[in-house]
């Protein structure tokens, strides 16, 4: 649906996107997962063409005018009505008779707001206003959709909701991309992730695979292995693999440490030490998140 090849882009001289690669599949939720600062927003102003790249190539079966778009801060004409403004949107769209009409009323069902129609906007709360702005998005029923922090300001029942709608969305053959800096919604919504820090992207795949890339063997045992007694046990096993952490009496071993797993409780035990014990697990999307943003 979407290629992204290194793609650049600054601002003054102040880069925002450093070389960033990514393919969005058909029919994926995909996460752009990152802090505050990361690139992001960029990336989605560069699909839709409102910002030019510096370089690089950017791809998509679908031409912006027919890309559904959630701005990270949507704005309304307050004294509207929320089926007038989007009979507004349907109008731009291009849609006439039949078509506009059966394309307000999909949308305002859709996202849950066919009970407010009739409402001035300056009377919905956060929650509808972004239920508002993704119903704009899905005006003319676009087959991607590129929403920007669709759960920023809401409590914990409107970011409920707007999961649900999402995932419905998802389950109704759309392409979504998602920028959040919120796990949780990675964790719960998306297929796909690609992480980003600085305008780089230092992860991306499906997320089963990018949660799989991390696990991590942890081995524990009776005695403070950095104590002086242990100096030559703590060589020795650091001999192993540079991927083993010793931290008291906890040895991780995680990448290709995991593999002298055997060799190393040989070491332990051969040193009279008690294995007291041995967890093997992936790592979260929390730890691979906190890894790939670190400077």
């Amino acid at each position: 649906m979407l290629l992204v090849n290194n793609v650049t882009k600054s601002y003054n001289e102040t880069p925002a996107l450093r070389g960033v690669s990514l393919e969005v599949p058909t029919g994926a939720v995909f996460g752009l997962l990152g802090p505050n600062g990361a690139g992001k927003s960029t990336l989605l102003k560069l699909v839709m063409g409102f910002i030019a790249a510096n370089g690089g190539q950017i791809q998509c079966q679908a031409s912006p005018q027919h890309i559904g778009y959630l701005p990270e801060r949507p704005s309304f004409p307050e004294t509207s009505r929320v089926d007038d403004y989007l009979r507004t949107a349907a109008s731009l769209a291009g849609l006439r008779g039949r078509a506009h009409r059966d394309a307000v009323a999909g949308v305002l069902h859709t996202v849950g707001l066919s009970d407010m129609a009739g409402r001035r906007i300056r009377t919905c709360s956060k929650g509808m206003r972004q239920r508002l702005a993704v119903a704009q998005a899905l005006i003319g029923d676009p087959a991607l959709l590129l929403l920007d922090e669709p759960a920023a300001g809401l409590d914990p029942a409107g970011q409920v909701q707007m999961r649900n709608l999402i995932l419905s969305l998802q389950q109704a053959g759309k392409t979504v991309v998602l920028s959040t800096h919120q796990l949780n919604e990675v964790a719960q919504l998306c297929s796909h992730v690609a992480i980003l820090s600085a305008g780089r992207v230092t992860r991306i795949g499906a997320l089963n695979s990018v949660l799989l890339a991390e696990p991590h063997v942890q081995i524990k045992v009776d005695a403070h292995l950095l104590e002086p007694p242990h100096a030559d046990l703590l060589t020795a096993l650091r001999s192993q693999a540079p991927d083993i952490a010793v931290e008291g009496n906890r040895i991780t071993l995680v990448g290709a440490a995991i593999a002298h797993k055997t060799a190393v409780l040989r070491l332990l035990l051969d040193a009279g030490l008690d294995v007291q014990g041995l967890v093997q697990q992936q790592a979260n999307l929390e730890e691979i998140y906190l890894e790939a943003i670190r400077p």
